[in-house]
């Protein structure tokens, strides 16, 4: 296994996983983000109280630890403000492979930061991790998130149809995105 990253730079952002301390912020983000949160996110069912956020915190660590995912704060290089939330959502060594993640604080949003991360994080999946495969899902009416993982060279692989619930009940179809080398990956323009 190789190093997870404990912080990843680009012009305008600093990408690092959550500590307890964070809760706060991340907690606010979620409270003013919550309603387009609720409609993709299955673990935005109901507003988080500040308990709930510190314990995903505590959570985000053991994952790291563990190597199972790497959780990742997107924050403003310059302000240090907290402008969403990326990271490894899952990790399978054996492969290696990575699932992508992502979701920004609605007022940011249209800006390139999703976009930035997630061609920040594949690039160092290849380079640094010796991924062979790195890919995004997401609910299949989720227009806003195919389109990152298009502008960025991602292939839709398929639509795994009606296979799950999601967090309200409803039959979910779910888009799978994948890059299986660098090569195919597009420049994030802000």
């Amino acid at each position: 296994m190789n190093a997870l990253p404990s912080s990843l730079a680009t012009a305008r952002l600093l990408l690092r996983p959550p500590q307890v301390e964070d809760a706060g912020a991340i907690n606010d983000a979620i409270r003013e983000s919550f309603p387009e949160l609720n409609r993709w996110m299955d673990w935005a069912l109901e507003v988080p109280e500040l308990e709930e956020t510190r314990a995903f915190c505590q959570h985000a660590i053991r994952q790291r630890t563990e190597g199972s995912a790497c959780p990742m704060l997107m924050l403003d290089a310059d302000a240090g403000t907290l402008l969403g939330a990326s990271g490894y959502a899952r990790i399978d060594w054996n492969v290696p492979s990575f699932e992508i993640g992502y979701w920004c604080r609605t007022p940011r949003c249209g800006r390139g930061y999703v976009s930035e991360t997630v061609e920040t994080l594949t690039r160092y999946a290849f380079t640094s991790l010796a991924a062979h495969r790195v890919e995004i899902r997401m609910d299949d009416r989720n227009v806003r998130s195919s389109a990152v993982a298009e502008r960025l060279g991602f292939e839709l692989e398929g639509i795994i149809r009606r296979h799950v619930r999601d967090h309200h009940g409803h039959l979910r179809d779910t888009r799978i995105y994948a890059l299986l080398d660098l090569a195919g990956l597009r420049t994030a323009v802000p």
